[in-house]
């Protein structure tokens, strides 16, 4: 971001956002060729000895090139704390963003004000415009990209690290990664469901056709491998995505439900791991080099 300017105690502040030396040195080059040019015709004007002979000059020179020398103080100070200033940006809209994956998810979009999500949130309700010039309905889609998009990218990165494994070995990992980003991060899916309950079919259109359908085509190609080598069950890809992702996440969904009835904490690590293997195991066929991991 450039320079700005920002309302501060005692009026008007100028405030300066640069992140780079380079562009410090840039500034304050500049502010001094400009304050000598303002020197001249000042000088001129009253008949004084010329440019940045301070001697000859009169108090308004003077004034000038202190005020040249404030500002540029302040604009190289302001590459030390630029990054700090856009480090606390960054925290207050992710804040934002994650409370609105969590409210949308538990209550859908009609339900959810963007009061309740700053509340949660610990930020001001005037960051919302700010960050989003669409107001909820931007911030929706924000979310959307955070609790679904991250998701893609992290499966899409774990089968690339696993690009020259076997087939059987990317089923697994594949496999392990929703179960793990359930576990993860139950409202993303929460989010989903929230999203699909008819109450918004063009946000919902929005959805698929940006994140849900994507992901499942990533899914059905490998699927779609796996069941002409008997690695996967005989059922059609379409179904059996939706077969994996219930298995997958629904423990998660009904944490509550879990903890009250049987009495597991789902969240606890050996408990991911264990759900991890029983949905490789129960999906994942006819190949000795898959092993359940610990």
């Amino acid at each position: 971001t450039g320079p700005g300017v920002s309302c501060g105690v005692g009026g008007v502040r100028l405030q300066k956002t640069v992140h780079r030396t380079s562009d410090a040195k840039t500034l304050v080059s500049g502010l001094r060729c400009w304050s000598g040019v303002v020197c001249k015709w000042i000088c001129k004007w009253r008949g004084g000895r010329g440019a940045g002979e301070l001697r000859g000059c009169g108090p308004r020179c003077v004034g000038l090139y202190v005020l040249q020398d404030v500002l540029s103080v302040r604009i190289i100070f302001g590459v030390g704390v630029a990054s700090t200033e856009a480090d606390a940006e960054r925290g207050s809209r992710d804040r934002i963003v994650a409370a609105a994956v969590e409210l949308f998810g538990e209550r859908g979009y009609e339900r959810t004000t963007v009061r309740a999500i700053c509340e949660l949130a610990d930020a001001n309700t005037g960051l919302v415009p700010y960050y989003f010039s669409g107001g909820k309905e931007e911030l929706w889609r924000a979310a959307a990209a955070q609790a679904i998009g991250s998701a893609i990218t992290d499966l899409e990165l774990e089968l690339a690290l696993a690009e020259s494994s076997s087939l059987a070995a990317r089923l697994e990992v594949t496999l392990r990664t929703i179960v793990h980003s359930a576990a993860r991060h139950p409202e993303l899916f929460r989010f989903i469901q929230s999203a699909a309950d008819g109450s918004s079919p063009e946000r919902h259109q929005w959805m698929v056709d940006r994140y849900t359908r994507p992901a499942a085509e990533l899914l059905r190609a490998l699927f779609d491998e796996a069941r002409a080598t008997s690695l996967l069950p005989d059922v059609d890809s379409a179904t059996l995505i939706y077969m994996v992702l219930g298995a997958a996440t629904h423990q998660y969904l009904l944490h509550r439900e879990v903890q009250k009835v049987v009495g597991v904490d789902v969240f606890s690590d050996a408990s991911v791991r264990r759900h991890a293997d029983a949905v490789v195991a129960t999906f994942l066929r006819g190949s000795a080099e898959v092993d359940p991991q610990p």
